[in-house]
C-alpha cells in the first residue's frame, strides 16, 4: 500500500496545529499537555469567531467553548482516579481473557 496518496488528502496544512501539538506533547505532564491543546483549541475558536461577529463561526465557537469549559468543570482528582480504575480493570479483565483463550 501507498501511504502517499492518503498523505494532504486535500486538507489544507496548518504550521500552526504542528506548532501547537509539538509543544504540547514535549510536556512531561498530561495535564499540562491537554491545557496546552485546549489553549490552542481556544485561540483557534478566537480567531474563527472574529471573522464574523455574532454569525455563525461566532455561535459556534462559543458553543464549542462551552462543551470545554463544561469539560474542564468535571476534571477532579476523584473522578481521575475512578476512571483510572475503571480502565485498569478493564484493561485486567481483556488480559485475563485473552490468556485463558
Amino acid at each position: 500500500m501507498d501511504a502517499g496518496e492518503y498523505q494532504n488528502a486535500g486538507v489544507p496544512f496548518s504550521s500552526e496545529a504542528e506548532r501547537a501539538v509539538v509543544e504540547a506533547t514535549a510536556k512531561s505532564n498530561p495535564l499540562e499537555r491537554e491545557q496546552s491543546l485546549d489553549r490552542s483549541r481556544w485561540a483557534l475558536l478566537d480567531d474563527w469567531a472574529r471573522t464574523t461577529p455574532f454569525g455563525k463561526p461566532y455561535v459556534f465557537a462559543y458553543a464549542v467553548k462551552l462543551s470545554m469549559l463544561h469539560r474542564w468543570a468535571r476534571l477532579t482528582e476523584e473522578s481521575g482516579y475512578s476512571r483510572l480504575e475503571e480502565t485498569v480493570t478493564r484493561v485486567r479483565a481483556s488480559a485475563t481473557a485473552s490468556v485463558n483463550e
